[in-house]
């Protein structure tokens, strides 16, 4: 019961604090074909952590993962997208339902259509990153679909409890605990993609006074969305936080596994000292 409990307040943590990006060794690149025209393009084939967005008309729908699978006919430069899973209700859209068709250049989409949980296509404008490892797909009337060649999520997935909450200061390496040293907390990642993570600060107690929310709001960090794996880094795209300026932003994490033990660190970044800190958070697998 307990576990439920953890889960249920990790899936709607509202606050998100101490963010930063980090860097780290990065995934292969998607890789070109050669049509029989001579042209090189990229190869979309397989499977693509799918964020979907949804405004305008279509807001009611709201946002969420998926997973789209791409088949590419490189002889002819056309691919096709399906879901691999059920859209969230209220969302229609069921398993192995279409969601992309398009053609190829070498300049990128040469046209691209996203289709809607009825078989509705809408003509759509899509963008692919240098490294072809990204991809926008806005129709520009209802709906975005940001697309990403994801890492092995394997060795993230599971639940960890939080065991030290600590800043490190890159000049000497000193540590100290700015949550005090018997924070608490929970990191939970899922298989198919969404995390969520609750600590809270050592000596917290009920509110009384407006004060004392103040303080609980700054002695708590909280915030969940979907996420993907790059290498050594998991990056978040944030859907709710307690700052409106947070949500939809990616949040990026290097980490570390040894045996039952995940250490999560931040960027380096300015101190209101002047001194680069960051953030190292580690946990151990729960039980």
């Amino acid at each position: 019961m307990k576990a439920k409990v953890v889960i249920w307040l990790l899936c709607i943590a509202a606050v998100l604090a101490w963010t930063g990006m980090a860097a780290a060794q990065t995934s292969p690149t998607t890789p070109k074909v050669q049509l029989p025209s001579g042209e090189m393009v990229w190869d979309l084939s397989g499977d693509w952590d799918a964020f979907v967005e949804n405004y305008g008309d279509y807001a009611r729908f709201g946002m969420y993962p998926q997973v789209y699978r791409i088949t590419h006919t490189t002889t002819a430069s056309t691919f096709t997208g399906i879901r691999v899973k059920y859209n969230p209700s209220p969302s229609t859209g069921r398993a192995g339902s279409p969601s992309l068709r398009g053609e190829l250049d070498k300049n990128g989409f040469k046209d691209v259509w996203t289709i809607d949980g009825s078989g509705q296509p809408w003509p759509s404008k899509g963008q692919i990153s240098e490294d072809g490892k990204k991809i926008v797909i806005d129709n520009e009337q209802n709906g975005r679909v940001t697309l990403t060649r994801s890492g092995d999520r394997t060795p993230l997935v599971g639940r960890w409890r939080l065991v030290a909450f600590q800043r490190e200061y890159q000049a000497t390496g000193e540590r100290e605990y700015p949550m005090g040293g018997t924070a608490t907390g929970y990191i939970l990642f899922l298989p198919e993609g969404r995390m969520a993570v609750v600590i809270t600060g050592e000596g917290r107690k009920p509110p009384i006074t407006d004060e004392d929310r103040v303080g609980l709001f700054k002695s708590l960090v909280a915030y969940t969305g979907p996420y993907r794996v790059d290498g050594a880094k998991w990056i978040t795209t944030v859907e709710v936080a307690a700052n409106p300026a947070a949500v939809g932003t990616e949040q990026a994490r290097a980490f570390e596994i040894s045996g039952n033990r995940l250490q999560e660190m931040t960027a380096w970044a300015a101190q209101p000292d002047n001194r680069l800190a960051r953030f190292v958070i580690t946990y151990e697998r729960a039980k």
